[in-house]
């Protein structure tokens, strides 16, 4: 059985009666959990970049809106998932969400990977722009350690939208290899093993059909509602509710589409995953904000 989220993002154009509808169309659909964006535009981002913080602001998810969002949520009987970017957006998150989840541009800063360990929720983290398998593994251990291991690992490709092509879906067993090797290492009793997905951009229902037969267990996909006019659907990336409830009916007979979808196999072997320009924007393991520190410079002079 997959569990599958529906990210709404900034799709809910801070306003609070299209975060409800949201909310309601994804449990319609079949989606098990949804997931929301808690971040602050000027502590995303270093202070440099006025331009991106500015247009930024306009896509953050009203604080206030949070005791709606899981009180719909628990009456729809989805789970309420909150990706946080920010030690204060933990602190608040962890009042109402079910599960935590760190993205791949934010898992190289430690203390946001540390505080969302000690909030003592379940949690998840996004591996896009790994080029090392390490970044993947320390927060596992970390993980252990304190005795909250990552509910799931989800392998992605980080740009918006991916190519189906630049995906690299053997990675997905590359992960649940890794995983399980040091899962039967450091537990010395039963444990829950933790699960392995996909959180996709590339909005291609034979693509995510792939990544399940490679393993994902978990299918994380933006999701806006069948007008298309949530704020990030403009980048292509974003599925509606008939698309998703399509998809999601189809994965129930996977067995029966199998043999047609395997043979992608670029898909599954990339030769490249063309996210070196989404990597620069990781979030600096020294000050927590968004871009690279070495990369600033650079990318500034582009934003003027």
């Amino acid at each position: 059985m997959i569990y599958w989220i529906a990210e709404i993002g900034s799709n809910h154009n801070r306003s609070l009666n299209r975060t409800i509808e949201l909310i309601e169309k994804a449990a319609e659909t079949g989606y098990n959990a949804v997931k929301f964006q808690l971040f602050k535009a000027r502590q995303l981002y270093a202070p440099e970049f006025k331009d991106l913080i500015s247009s930024m602001e306009k896509w953050e998810l009203p604080e206030n809106f949070l005791p709606t969002i899981k009180s719909y949520c628990n009456k729809k009987r989805v789970k309420l998932g909150i990706s946080v970017f920010d030690l204060r957006a933990v602190e608040i998150a962890k009042k109402y969400a079910d599960w935590l989840k760190i993205g791949s541009y934010e898992i190289l800063w430690f203390p946001l990977l540390k505080a969302v360990i000690d909030a003592g929720l379940p949690w998840i983290f996004s591996t896009g722009m790994t080029t090392n398998i390490n970044e993947a593994v320390w927060p596992i251990v970390r993980g252990i350690h304190k005795g909250n291991p990552p509910y799931a690992i989800l392998h992605c490709n980080s740009n918006y939208p991916a190519l189906p092509e630049h995906c690299n879906l053997s990675r997905i067993k590359d992960i649940e290899k890794i995983t399980r090797t040091i899962e039967k290492q450091r537990f010395e009793q039963n444990y829950v093993p933790t699960k392995i997905g996909w959180s996709d951009h590339t909005r291609n229902p034979e693509l995510i059909l792939t990544a399940i037969l490679q393993g994902a267990s978990i299918v994380e996909f933006h999701f806006d509602l069948e007008d298309g006019k949530g704020d990030e659907s403009f980048y292509g990336h974003c599925w509606k509710p008939s698309e998703a409830k399509k998809l999601i009916d189809e994965a129930k007979e996977l067995k029966t589409y199998a043999m047609a979808i395997i043979g992608k196999k670029e898909w599954i072997h990339s030769t490249s995953t063309k996210e070196d320009e989404a990597s620069k924007w990781r979030t600096d393991p020294e000050d927590g904000l968004r871009p690279l520190k070495k990369y600033r410079e650079e990318l500034i002079k582009n934003e003027k």
